[in-house]
């Protein structure tokens, strides 16, 4: 039968083997308590970071979009031509190789030229008498529908130097460039375009420009969410 002092020892080892046993417990339920904390705080940055990323991949989408919407816009309002008109044109000289700038200077050397042959000056009475057109008729015309006159009497001529001339009458220097397209079927690229479906009015092109803005404010502010 055990004595009061061995009672008393085995009792003291106990306590000390268990007072060990809560210490290791405390330690190892805080050590989780702090990894937790620690993870939540990973996934909440991680979660923030992929929506950051999620509103400035679409921002920067939309950025792009508004800044091709205000250019369409702005050349719109420069040429007194209209947005679908301008749209068919351009989608027409990217599929020929042409640049959108190089077209709408193009295009802005036609509308003066035609103009001034209208009003009976300027080297493009030439070019219009070589082509049969009427320049009267052709500036009431939309300005696809010009160029669109322009390349089907240009295709009737034989000569590629009698058609470059015309071409430089027409759109001044950038006029041998535009051969590329004015010689390929723009009737064509044209229906081509209406077909696909994405031709925007005025108005839409404008409400498009902007939200992209409003897009482009988002993806600031939750660039600022990000930094806190």
């Amino acid at each position: 039968m055990a004595t009061i002092a061995e009672l008393q020892t085995k009792l003291t080892v106990d306590s000390s083997a268990f007072n060990r046993g809560m210490e290791n417990a405390q330690k190892s339920v805080q050590g989780f308590s702090n990894k937790a904390k620690l993870g939540f705080a990973a996934a909440a940055a991680v979660v923030a970071g992929g929506m950051v990323t999620a509103v400035n991949f679409l921002a920067d989408t939309m950025q792009d979009a508004q800044k091709r919407m205000s250019e369409l816009v702005d050349t719109s309002t420069r040429l007194g031509a209209g947005i679908p008109e301008l749209q068919r044109l351009q989608y027409a000289a990217q599929q020929s190789g042409i640049s959108i700038g190089s077209l709408n200077g193009a295009l802005g050397k036609m509308l003066k030229n035609s103009a001034a042959a209208a009003a009976g000056s300027g080297p493009a009475i030439d070019a219009f008498k070589r082509l049969g057109i009427n320049a009267q008729e052709f500036v009431k015309l939309g300005v696809d529908q010009q160029y669109l006159k322009i390349s089907e009497a240009l295709r009737g001529i034989a000569s590629p130097a009698e058609q470059a001339l015309i071409a430089t009458q027409l759109f001044g220097k950038g006029g041998i460039e535009q051969l590329s397209l004015l010689k390929d079927n723009v009737g064509a690229l044209i229906t081509e375009f209406k077909g696909l479906g994405i031709e925007l009015t005025g108005p839409q092109a404008k409400s498009l420009e902007s939200y992209g803005d409003s897009v482009s404010k988002m993806g600031s502010v939750w660039e600022g969410f990000k930094n806190q």
